[in-house]
This record gives structure tokens, C-alpha cells and sequence, in this order.
């Protein structure tokens, strides 16, 4: 801080009258001989304190010479000018009378006499305010439009979407009640009211909704508004959760091109900005370019924001997912818990974004092969969201079907595919049957009937999958990881040259999206160097396991093994009868509680069964 201090990086001064502006920047100046003296300051500072009656006395020679003028041409139209201004402060005056006495009437609540010496909570004081406005207000729309707004918004942030819906609901259709209109105000409402659809997961309704108010900010507000950057934004990470990533780049471009512009490189919109930005790249598969991304909006909060803010633990989420892919699964632990602590310490303990920090904090725990640890944050995960959003939220499935992965991993295959066919019930729900979503609840499906053995099922489940994913997201690595799946159910139901054709699709991408060295990439070659072995190519098998286990390599003696890469690589030795080298690392797997059918199989060939 210090250093960027002296360096005269300091955040800019935003929302105050120019003079008030260009002084504090003097004020902040590193250069001594450019900063005011104290006498400077006083007599700057008096001359802005008095600004309001130099401008009126400005104001009322201007209407004195138009009063003047008015006489020639006719004294009506300037005296209905002059009442519709007396009007309008009268309004303003009112409407200032109007929201004190609401604000004394909502905090009363938290007087020792009303509250009977109980504690108030802030969601009680919100009810409170909602109850009390409803008969009031009658004559003032704008403020009570504004007041519902405003309530709306922290109604939806606290996770209690259909309370927000109907208060977001009530304040546009005021907004769109008022003479004259209001057209920033009913855009500002249009994007609230989408974002609360898209919060319940209603996406058709949502959609239709940002595109209004998109349209009606940029026409009230222009093209370099902070509050439409703000609702581009917010249409993105929309765009996002539909897979639509081609669109929702722009968008997210845009708006934090406007927002740097607008705010100056180092505020907290420009972060929230860089991390949705950072989201779609990980979407997209572009690893490096989201890490990049999101360590730039955590340096951005940790230097305007306090230490345990929900956008802070939004960023640090996001990192923590990356470094999650890129298989550092210890480092991603460690941002998780610091997320898991704020959400619940800011949000509570019944909070979707909480269940969201769980379901991550598990993957990484699952990584880590502590899987009963895995379970019960997924579990919790899943109660919260059944709780705050309903049985049949969109946010609901992958926690499902990462719960059934779980299960699966432990060998509880009946518990497994209970989880992971509502999985796909709640996307095929949510998103309708032909959603990439839809496609990747398939793909886990797969993967169980695959470990049992039901190999015409498993090859449906992936061709399907595989379509779905490729036509919503593209070549992705979630496409990559796809074919892989759909490899494994050629190979079982011995369709082997089709099998070899999508392992080799599959290692393109991986490579291609990943790097050639990337532990992913080991994956598909050794399932390629087995499908080789098979069909009698041994030597040229041998060779892409050998290439696997090169990419593998031996974990580091300075850091906790992971048990995917643990399980990769005892799969490898085995494949290649180095039975003495993988021994202890299959009782090191063993050791954790992880007993899916096709390493336990494999095993069992090589004598190494528990």
C-alpha cells in the first residue's frame, strides 16, 4: 500500500461536484510543489461549500433576462415553466419527506421498546420494510418504485429469489406507471427482474428481459454507461450458464472496456468484470488466460474491498477452479476454504453461494482422496440448494451428479446412479432435453454403466452425450473429456476401430486445449496404448504407455501425492506388468476407500486386489 502510495497510485475520486474533484486529486499529488497549501485548501474548500447559492444567484439573473424577454413574446408559456419547476421541487421535497419517515418507521423495529430487547436481523428488518410500504406511498410511484427496487435486490442477493421476483415485478410495472416515463428506470428494472428469473433458473423468461433493458439503458443512458457496462455484464454470465460462449464474450469485453474507462483501472466493478471474463474463459477451456484474468481482479478487491467480501470470495472461487483443472488441487483447497469461511461468515449457513463454495471444496477433497470428507460437503451442498432453490434448480445437478461420482468412486454403485439419474432429470428440466448440460449428465451416467458392464447403454448414453456437448459447447475440453467416455464404451462393446478413431479425437483436443504435457493427456494415451495392445499393435501400444507414464512422472517428494495421478499411474505400470512398482502405490490408492470396478478389476489380474 505504501508503495503504491509514493507511487501516487491511488484510487480515483468518482461521484462528487468537479471542483471537489480536481482539489482532492491536487491534494493527492506525490509532487509536494503540485499539492494546495493549507490556506489554498480553506479558500477552495469555502468556495465549493457556497457553490449552491452562487449557482442560484447565476440561475435567477438567467430567469430574470428570460422573464424580460417572456414580456415580448407572450407571458404564459414561461409561467407554466415556472409552475411545472415549483412542481418538480415540491415533489422532490416530498418525496425526500416521504422516504425519511419510511426509513424512521423500518428501524423503529430496533428499538429495545418495539424489539422487547431481541436482537433484529437485517432480513427482519427487510420484511419488516415490505409489509410497512405496501399501503403507502400511493401518490409518490418513482420513490416507492425505487424503494421496491432497491429491496428486490437485497432480497435476491440473500438468496430468496421468489420474494425478489414479486417485489422486482411490483417496482417495474410502477416504473412503467409514471408520467412523464422513466426509461433508465425501467431499464434498470427489466435487468433486475431477468436476473431474478435467471437466478430461479427460468432462462427463456430471462433472456427476452435483459435484451429490453439492455436496449432501453443504452438508449436513455448512452453507450458509455457504467450501469449498462453493468447489465452487459450480467447478460453474459446469462449467456454463459447456457453454454452460448460465443456471445457472451463480447459482451463481457465490452463491458469491462466500459468500466475501465469509466472507473479507471483499479475498482471493484473492473474487477467483477475481469471475473466473469475470467469464468467464460474457464468455460471455454483457455486455462491460463482465466488464471491471468482472476489474479488480476483479486489484486484489484484486495486493494479496495475488505478482506471478507462476498466478491472477493467470488474471484478467489474462481481461481481456486482453475488451479483445480490444471490439477494443483492442494493450492485450490487452500483458496477454497478461505471461500467456504467468507461465504458462510457474509451469507449464512443456508446461502446457494455457500453450497456452490461446499461443492468445490469437496472436488478438491475428492482429489485428495478423502472422499467421506467429499461426501459430506457435497451432501450439505445438496441440502442447502434443495432448500434455497428448490428441487429441480439448474445449480442443483452437477452437485448431484458430483455426489453420485462420489459414491461411484467408493464402490456404492445402487446410492451412485440414484444420484446421477436425477442429476440428469434436473438438467433435462432445466434446460430442456437438448441442452449441452443435459449432454454432460449422459456422459457421468456412461461412466457407471461402463464400470458395470452394460456396454450397449453406456455407448447410447456417450453418443448422445457427445452430440449434445459438441453442438452446445464446441471443441472444449469438456467435449474432449466426452469422447474419451464414449472410447471406453467402443472398446467394451468391442467396436474397437471406432473406439481408436475417438480416443485419437479425444488426444487431439486434450493437446491441443491443454498442452501436449498436461496429466489429462496421459489419460487417453494410456486408454489408447491398451485399445493398441489389444488389437495386436504392441509395440506401438507399449509406446503411448510408456509416453503416459513419462507425462505421469513420480510425485514430487515435497508435496502430498493426489490420487488421480496416483491411479493413473498404477493403471499404467500395470498395463505394462511392472507389477513390483505399482504395488505400493495401489495400497496408497486402496488406503483412501476408492474401489471403482475397472482399477479394482485391473487389480485383481495383477494380484495387487485388496
Amino acid at each position: 500500500m505504501l508503495e503504491r502510495a509514493r507511487a501516487g497510485q491511488t484510487r480515483p475520486v468518482a461521484g462528487l461536484v468537479p471542483e471537489l474533484t480536481r482539489l482532492i486529486e491536487r491534494l493527492k499529488d506525490p509532487a509536494p510543489a503540485v499539492r494546495p497549501s493549507a490556506l489554498d485548501t480553506a479558500q477552495t474548500l469555502r468556495r465549493i461549500r457556497d457553490l449552491p447559492s452562487r449557482r442560484l444567484r447565476r440561475r435567477l439573473r438567467t430567469l430574470a433576462g428570460v422573464l424580460v424577454t417572456a414580456v415580448a413574446v407572450g407571458m404564459s408559456y414561461q409561467a407554466w415553466r415556472i409552475r411545472q419547476e415549483a412542481d418538480r421541487g415540491a415533489r422532490e421535497a416530498e418525496a425526500s419527506r416521504q422516504v425519511a419517515a419510511f426509513l424512521v418507521r423500518l428501524f423503529e423495529v430496533s428499538d429495545p421498546g418495539e424489539s422487547r430487547g431481541n436482537s433484529v436481523t437485517a432480513r427482519e428488518l427487510l420484511d419488516k420494510a415490505v409489509l410497512d410500504i405496501e399501503g403507502r406511498l400511493q401518490e409518490q410511484p418513482a420513490v416507492k418504485a425505487a424503494l421496491l427496487h432497491a429491496m428486490a435486490k437485497v432480497y435476491t442477493n440473500l438468496g430468496l429469489h421468489e420474494r425478489a421476483l414479486a417485489l422486482a415485478g411490483q417496482s417495474l410495472a410502477l416504473r412503467r406507471s409514471i408520467t412523464p416515463p422513466d426509461p433508465a428506470g425501467e431499464g434498470e428494472g427489466l435487468v433486475l427482474l431477468a436476473l431474478v428469473h435467471h437466478r430461479l433458473g427460468h432462462f427463456e423468461q430471462a433472456e427476452p428481459l435483459y435484451r429490453q433493458g439492455l436496449a432501453g439503458l443504452e438508449r436513455a443512458l448512452g453507450p458509455e454507461s457504467i450501469d449498462l457496462a453493468r447489465a452487459l455484464d450480467s447478460f453474459g454470465v446469462h449467456l454463459q450458464a447456457r453454454g452460448r460462449f460465443a456471445e457472451a464474450e463480447p459482451l463481457h469485453l465490452r463491458a469491462l472496456a466500459l468500466l475501465e474507462r469509466a472507473q479507471g483501472p483499479v475498482h471493484p466493478d473492473v474487477a467483477a468484470a475481469l471475473t466473469s471474463l475470467s469464468n467464460l474463459k474457464l468455460s471455454m477451456g483457455r486455462l491460463e488466460e482465466a488464471a491471468a484474468l482472476e489474479r488480476r481482479a483479486i489484486a484489484i478487491q484486495e486493494a479496495t474491498l475488505a478482506p471478507d467480501h462476498p466478491e472477493l470470495a467470488t474471484s478467489l472461487n474462481n481461481l481456486a477452479t482453475v488451479e483445480y483443472e490444471l490439477a494443483r488441487y492442494e493450492e485450490a483447497e487452500r483458496l477454497l476454504r478461505r471461500v467456504v469461511a467468507i461465504e458462510e461468515k457474509v451469507r449464512g449457513p443456508e446461502h446457494e453461494d455457500l453450497a456452490v463454495a461446499l461443492n468445490n471444496l469437496a472436488s478438491a477433497a475428492e482429489n485428495l482422496g478423502r472422499f467421506s470428507e467429499a461426501e459430506a460437503a457435497y451432501r450439505r451442498a445438496v441440502r442447502i440448494l434443495e432448500k434455497s432453490l428448490g428441487l429441480w434448480h439448474p445449480t442443483l445437478g452437477p452437485i448431484l451428479g458430483n455426489l453420485a461420482h462420489v459414491l461411484r468412486s467408493l464402490g456404492r454403485y445402487d446410492e451412485a446412479e440414484a444420484f446421477f439419474e436425477r442429476s440428469l432429470e434436473v438438467e433435462e428440466r432445466a434446460q430442456g432435453p437438448a441442452h449441452a448440460n443435459v449432454g454432460l449428465a449422459l456422459h457421468a451416467l456412461a461412466l457407471l454403466h461402463r464400470d458395470l458392464g452394460h456396454a450397449a447403454l453406456a455407448e447410447e448414453n456417450e453418443l448422445r452425450a457427445a452430440e449434445l456437448v459438441e453442438k452446445g459447447l464446441g471443441e472444449t475440453q469438456a467435449l474432449a473429456a466426452v469422447l474419451m467416455g464414449l472410447g471406453d464404451a467402443h472398446a467394451l462393446a468391442g467396436h474397437l476401430r471406432e473406439a481408436e478413431a475417438v480416443y485419437r479425437r479425444s488426444l487431439s483436443l486434450h493437446e491441443r486445449i491443454l498442452g501436449p504435457r498436461h496429466p489429462d493427456v496421459a489419460e487417453v494415451l494410456w486408454r489408447l496404448g491398451a485399445l493398441l495392445q489389444r488389437t495386436g499393435r504392441k509395440e506401438e501400444g507399449r509406446g503411448l504407455l510408456e509416453r503416459a507414464l513419462d507425462l505421469g512422472g513420480p510425485v514430487p517428494a515435497d508435496r502430498r501425492w493426489a490420487p488421480p495421478d496416483e491411479r493413473r499411474r498404477a493403471t499404467v505400470l500395470l498395463l505394462l506388468d511392472r507389477e513390483a512398482e505399482a504395488r505400493p502405490i495401489v495400497e496408497r490408492v486402496f488406503a483412501t476407500g476408492y474401489r471403482a470396478r475397472p482399477f479394482l478389476a485391473l487389480c485383481r489380474e495383477h494380484g495387487l486386489a485388496p
